[in-house]
């Protein structure tokens, strides 16, 4: 429904950039969540570039790019929880993970964060 919308009101273009903005907007929730952990900025941009690689392939208009949107989104919050012992934003996780259920099959991976984070 989100891209019939975009298409219906930009065209193609707005294809485009709602699939730039989404890739670009995991690799930045990813940069922050590696960025609390480590203070450097160098390391955290080394992860970023080496991310691209693989994540090149799947960066199409597609819901899985909710997907990957909604993993880093989740990473950041629990690696603020863990190192930083940030609450806040726990509260938004079942709500967040209700509309990952509902958009992408790529739930899953988000469950075994969730299980992995609970274990550690």
């Amino acid at each position: 429904v989100l891209v019939f919308t975009i298409y219906n009101l930009l065209g193609p273009l707005g294809i485009k950039v709602m699939t730039a903005f989404l890739g670009m907007l995991a690799l930045y929730f990813t940069y922050l969540a590696v960025s609390q952990i480590n203070h450097s900025r160098v390391l955290p941009a080394l992860l970023i570039l080496a991310c691209i690689v693989p994540m090149d392939p799947f960066i199409s208009p597609r819901p899985q790019l909710v997907s990957f949107v909604l993993f880093s989104l989740t990473m950041l919050i629990l690696v603020q929880f863990k190192y930083l012992k940030r609450t806040r934003y726990l509260v938004a996780l079942p709500a967040r993970m209700i509309l990952w259920v509902n958009m992408h099959g790529g739930y899953v991976v988000g469950i075994a964060l969730l299980a992995l984070f609970t274990m550690c």
